[in-house]
């Protein structure tokens, strides 16, 4: 017997346009900030406004207020939670993005360690931790710099904790598959080493 799929009415087009008010947003900021430490700011009012209005297309419920009632009643890890936070939250990030940063990294705190390791001044162990890791960029270049730039580095005990707020970012991190735009700063050379090229992802 055939089943017609369920179709989601169409929001009305007022609710496809508004924003939230002053006191909506506040609201929200302070759910958001209770639930997971992440301020909300005035001036992202526009950004809520849109990203509130994709929840609601996507869950068929009709106002903001309603929406905010739904997620106050959810637990933390309930998977609506993981969708509003995915939307709300920014997930730019590529390989070797900000480059003072990895030029420090490599450059002065490697070789550093490895000065002060080689004076038994401290132990051959590093545990770095990649908060709001998104899709893992930050991490595998992390390891990427490591296997590069520390000497014997299989002689250490290296440890890289990778962390987010968003389930589906870090299942998709787990897979350690980065698509071309993400690779863009990797030069040959570390490509070649360390990453391996399997149809449109490395």
């Amino acid at each position: 017997m055939y089943h017609p799929p369920f179709i989601q009415p169409a929001m009305p087009t007022a609710i496809l346009t508004q924003q939230v008010t002053d006191a909506q947003l506040n609201r929200y900021a302070d759910l958001i900030y209770d639930r997971t430490g992440i301020r909300i700011s005035a001036q992202k009012k526009t950004l809520l406004s849109n990203r509130l209005r994709r929840r609601l297309k996507a869950t068929g419920i009709d106002c903001f207020d309603r929406y905010f009632e739904h997620l106050r009643k959810l637990q933390a890890d309930h998977a609506e939670w993981d969708a509003f936070l995915q939307e709300i939250t920014t997930h730019e990030t590529f390989l070797f993005r900000d480059a003072n940063q990895w030029d420090w990294f490599c450059n002065i705190f490697l070789t550093d360690i490895q000065a002060a390791a080689r004076r038994g001044e401290r132990g051959k162990s590093l545990r770095i931790w990649s908060a709001a890791c998104s899709t893992g960029d930050e991490a595998y270049t992390i390891a990427t710099c490591i296997a590069d730039r520390l000497t014997n580095h299989r002689e250490w005990k290296i440890e890289i904790v990778g962390t987010d707020i968003g389930v589906g970012a870090l299942e998709h991190a787990r897979k350690a598959e980065f698509a071309v735009r993400a690779m863009r700063l990797v030069s040959d050379s570390l490509r070649t080493r360390f990453f391996t090229r399997t149809g449109d992802v490395w």
